[in-house]
């Protein structure tokens, strides 16, 4: 799997809409860290049904399949520790191919989830 690590995802993100994937622990640092350098966060996305309909700091939790229906206009970044590869194929399976992962943005100082 290829990953451009050319691209400056500090300046690419600051204009565009976010969906966190993962409404875990891990998601809801990253939603802190993200909202804190000022970017626009819209919407989570889980594959738990429990989580899907809920509400996270007021935002709605979606499913892969409302994802879907998104404009395209989104980035989503993938939050997940254990399930990140898996997560990947499944949104290069339904035809999502504007995703990122958190590793590849480079906040300074050090890893976004301390």
């Amino acid at each position: 799997m290829y990953i451009n690590k050319d691209i400056d995802y500090i300046k690419y993100l600051k204009d565009k809409e976010i969906v966190i994937f993962g409404a875990g622990h891990i998601g809801k640092k990253g939603y802190a860290r993200l909202k804190g350098f000022g970017y626009c966060v819209i919407a989570f996305c889980d594959n738990d049904e429990k989580k899907q309909e809920q509400v996270l700091f007021g935002l709605k939790i979606i499913s892969v399949e409302e994802l879907k229906k998104l404009n395209n206009d989104q980035i989503v970044i993938i939050l997940c520790s254990n399930y990140e590869r898996e997560i990947r194929y499944q949104l290069y399976d339904q035809n999502i191919y504007n995703f990122i992962s958190i590793s590849q943005i480079d906040f300074g100082g050090g890893r976004i989830l301390r």
